[in-house]
């Protein structure tokens, strides 16, 4: 009996997965990496030194953000919340100070980001700039941070530009596009 289960196991494993009559090779795409909840040593988020944070590798999205008689340049990633991001600009706000660590606001008439392919959360440094979307704020980290479920990595203020988000208070910032083209 077991001899006769064995053969038809056999036989129908050459008839499903032997017989296929073309030499087409299937790949499935790789499945991305999310880090788990609560895991603050896996940041799967992009960095601005990724090829692939760029826009097609010919222009690299930028933003300009005017504080009083201050201009500061960010970088921004190539990813679903900074693209959304950008076709909110331009957008002059109040940059209100949360906690000692960020300047946050809140996009206009409630408009929410979209998240699509954005890992559960991140660990945000000196410079981030983040999407808390259980609250639909946009967060510039001045102060690093720890790991926070929910927040999504969306650019990086340039160069030494962060100082000038590290004052106690409120702040009236403009952001704009400013798009570079590179060679």
């Amino acid at each position: 009996m077991k001899q006769s289960l064995y053969l038809i196991l056999i036989a129908l494993s050459i008839s499903v997965f032997g017989c296929n009559k073309s030499d087409d090779v299937i790949l499935l795409p790789e499945a991305p990496s999310v880090p788990e909840d609560n895991d603050e040593d896996n940041d799967s988020s992009p960095s601005p030194n990724d090829d692939a944070t760029l826009e097609n590798n010919t222009e690299t999205l930028r933003i300009k953000i005017t504080i009083g008689n201050n201009t500061v340049t960010a970088t921004l990633y190539n990813n679903a919340t900074a693209k959304d991001f950008l076709t909110q600009l331009p957008l002059t706000v109040t940059l209100e100070d949360y906690a000692s660590t960020e300047k946050i606001f809140y996009l206009p008439n409630n408009y929410r980001l979209s998240t699509d392919g954005a890992p559960n959360g991140y660990n945000p440094s000196l410079g981030d700039i983040t999407l808390y979307a259980p609250w639909g704020n946009i967060a510039i980290f001045y102060r690093d941070f720890g790991y926070s479920s929910g927040l999504v990595s969306i650019g990086k203020i340039d160069g030494e530009g962060v100082a000038h988000f590290q004052t106690s208070g409120s702040l009236v910032a403009t952001f704009e596009k400013q798009s570079t083209r590179t060679q």
